[in-house]
């Protein structure tokens, strides 16, 4: 077995091991069906979106046996400060593989020495609630540093129909008054500052990953901000019988909690944004801090909720996080 790095597109038969390695996790999607995820021939393009991307692959005879990817980002804290760090993603090892816990050792090892050559002072990942390998269970030994939790969201899945709705509404004499689109300079100097004081991670070029030109939102009152894409260049969710899942996402969300109809002027213009564009749902994710600040709002969406897991290294716990959807 050898660890190979992949910071571009990989060679045909690794593109096509890589593919196959996606195909062998099934996700569940409601009672009686499943999906799977596909980076597509550029694996790393998904992680490149966010900042320097690599991803590490364990190769043995042409079988890729497992993977980790990273993106070397600036992630603010809650304090201001600006830290150079890893977002960690896509761990994952084929179950049948001879050697399990080596293979994944090799591959955050690989990552470690990675990540401290780049400088990096701290690490994070977001793990879906219910995930059977959390990282308590693989870190914290044999020289990989322990990763904690450290913070939870809520990540919402919003149908589109919620905004055809609101629209037919206004032609019945009811309305709702409409974010406004902004430059991206616009939106990152809002984001700086409502963002505060949380974790939240600084840059990343959407256009990598986005197939439609992404759009930038504020609310009229300028209490809330945020980034309508998808991940349509880099990353899709393909179901048991191969049709694709396709999902707007709300990035670079905002709010000033004291204010939460600002968060929902901007959440309803994208969610009708992202109908006109042929998305049947949106999907944001919000800390639990600050969801309860719009439980009776999301309420009329229809909002499925699925609790995620950050876990840090190096990072505070019991802070607020402000997360993309679009690169977990």
């Amino acid at each position: 077995m050898k660890i190979i790095s992949i910071s571009r597109a990989p060679t045909q038969a690794i593109a096509s091991a890589l593919e196959e390695l996606e195909q062998v996790f099934q996700y569940p999607l409601g009672e009686h069906d499943t999906f799977c995820i596909s980076h597509g021939r550029d694996y790393a393009r998904f992680f490149r979106a966010m900042g320097e991307g690599i991803c590490f692959a364990a190769e043995d005879k042409g079988q890729i046996l497992g993977t980790i990817c990273l993106a070397l980002r600036t992630l603010r804290d809650p304090h201001g400060k600006s830290l150079k760090v890893v977002y960690i993603g896509d761990l994952k090892v084929v179950p049948e593989a001879r050697g399990l816990r080596a293979v994944t050792i090799s591959l955050l090892r690989a990552a470690i020495d990675w990540s401290y050559a780049r400088g990096a002072v701290a690490a994070y990942g977001v793990v879906m609630e219910g995930t059977k390998g959390t990282p308590e269970k693989y870190t914290g030994r044999l020289g990989i540093p322990a990763a904690v939790h450290v913070g939870t969201v809520l990540v919402l899945r919003i149908p589109t129909a919620a905004a055809v709705e609101e629209s037919e509404n206004v032609t019945r004499g009811y309305s709702f008054s409409s974010a406004k689109v902004v430059s991206v300079k616009d939106l990152n100097t809002a984001f700086r500052r409502l963002s505060a004081p949380a974790y939240a991670a600084l840059g990343g070029r959407a256009s990598l990953r986005s197939k439609f030109k992404p759009l930038p939102l504020i609310s009229k009152d300028g209490s809330a901000c945020a980034l309508l894409e998808d991940t349509m260049k880099a990353k899709r969710l393909i179901s048991s019988s191969g049709d694709e899942l396709l999902s707007a996402h709300l990035s670079s969300f905002a709010f000033d909690a004291k204010r939460p109809q600002g968060a929902m002027e901007v959440m309803r213009t994208a969610l009708s944004c992202a109908a006109q564009r042929g998305f049947p749902a949106m999907f944001v994710a919000v800390d639990v801090t600050l969801a309860t600040e719009l439980h009776d709002q999301l309420a009329t969406l229809n909002a499925v909720r699925a609790p995620a897991n950050v876990y840090g290294v190096s990072l505070e716990n019991h802070q607020p996080w402000l997360v993309n959807t679009a690169e977990i």
